[in-house]
């Protein structure tokens, strides 16, 4: 049986793939590509809180450990694109999660979202996001 060339290149490319996992499964080395995901917050997408119901500061849950230099998070007032934070983004860690929190000021009723760049500390991988929520009287 004659293969074609098409043929030969998956079976070339297929054993060269193999072997490099099987390598990497062996030697603890295995490349994995993924990217740091949000796992929680205690503001919620959507969420509507009453104005006594504010918490003083924001934060967000990651599912790695995030670089102190590169990750932020600020909060704005969508009318007027003000900024409604204390200017005060910090990175933490709580055992494999990487946690963003920043202080809030006093907010008015109205939209709000928490904007935030998450970077992994082991790999560089980033994920950005907002969280919608907002004020009620």
């Amino acid at each position: 049986m004659k293969l074609s060339y098409m043929a030969k290149l998956a079976i070339v490319v297929g054993a060269i793939v193999g072997i490099g996992t099987l390598i990497g499964l062996v030697t603890g080395n295995l490349l994995v590509f993924s990217h740091v995901s949000l796992v929680d917050s205690n503001i919620k997408n959507g969420q509507v809180l009453a104005a006594a119901e504010v918490p003083a500061q924001v934060w967000l849950k990651f599912s790695e450990h995030l670089s102190e230099r590169r990750s932020t998070v600020y909060v704005i007032k969508v009318e007027g694109a003000t900024v409604a934070d204390q200017g005060d983004p910090s990175v933490g860690q709580d055992g494999e999660n990487g946690i963003l929190t920043v202080t809030i000021k006093d907010l008015k009723p109205g939209i709000y979202q928490i904007r935030w760049i998450a970077v992994a500390e082991e790999d560089a991988g980033f994920t950005e996001g907002v969280v919608t929520f907002s004020v009620k009287e």
